[in-house]
């Protein structure tokens, strides 16, 4: 065998001994929900224990996660009313594994929104012999401002719907409806008078809406299979996080 010869098989074996490893696919960090936070999650629930719950395992809700600038924001929901939710915790995940909460906050997520400042608009409900709209504010997903909403709005007294947000350049509106989509009533304001304590809301007529939805991005949401927690992945962030599934069923 030429020199030549066998310095080329040479060269095709090691290419074929180094090709799965070019092709491998790189991991990525997992990060689990510290156990400090878990305890605060359960702890959270169970002061919040109202009604009956006949399931011994009653679920951490996680079906709202948004994409923010390389964080993952959960609004994990508390199972506190006859097995559902109503309230959850904000909850952010960086790409360094870093954990961060807020403050419980007593509604029920519908959408969140984003305006020209990067600023975020949270939309909710309290439902619970009635349903009432909140509007709230934030700079990072974990601190929240309620804001004040008009109280000269004339519709239905307990069932009343926040429907739609819009954020054109400094202005806020908001369309606030009853049962069925009516009546209807539109409200606005500047953005900066909207954040003080008492809001100088006046009633308008519908204008051209600007609003950017928040979304998940490519954030994916899976079950694990022993069905104990749940898992994000992005493969733009990449990273993943784990958090827990159940809330542990009391003795």
């Amino acid at each position: 065998m030429s020199r030549k010869l066998f310095l080329n098989k040479v060269f095709m074996l090691l290419n074929l001994l180094c090709l799965p490893a070019l092709y491998a696919q790189p991991k990525i960090p997992v990060y689990t929900m510290p156990a400090a936070l878990v305890n605060r999650l359960k702890a959270e629930t169970e002061q919040r224990q109202r009604g009956e719950c006949e399931q011994k395992q009653r679920e951490f809700g996680s079906n709202h996660f948004y994409a923010l600038n390389g964080k993952l924001l959960l609004l994990i929901a508390l199972p506190d009313y006859f097995c559902n939710a109503s309230s959850f915790m904000p909850v952010t995940i960086d790409k360094q594994g870093h954990w961060d909460a807020g403050a419980v906050l007593e509604n029920y997520p519908t959408f969140l929104l984003t305006d020209s400042s990067q600023q975020l608009w949270l939309a909710s409900h309290w439902e619970i012999e009635g349903v009432y709209p909140v509007l709230q504010r934030s700079i990072d997903g974990i601190n929240w401002q309620e804001i004040s909403l008009p109280k000269e709005r004339k519709i239905d007294c307990c069932f009343q719907y926040l429907k739609q947000v819009c954020l054109n350049n400094s202005q806020i509106q908001l369309k606030f409806t009853g049962l069925d989509d009516t009546p209807v009533e539109y409200w606005a304001t500047s953005v900066s008078n909207s954040l003080k304590p008492s809001p100088d809301w006046k009633k308008v007529s519908p204008q051209h809406c600007q609003a950017t939805a928040v979304t998940a991005a490519d954030w994916q949401r899976k079950t694990s299979a022993n069905g104990a927690q749940i898992s994000f992945e992005s493969e733009t962030q990449g990273f993943k996080a784990l958090i827990p599934r159940w809330l542990k069923a009391a003795n």
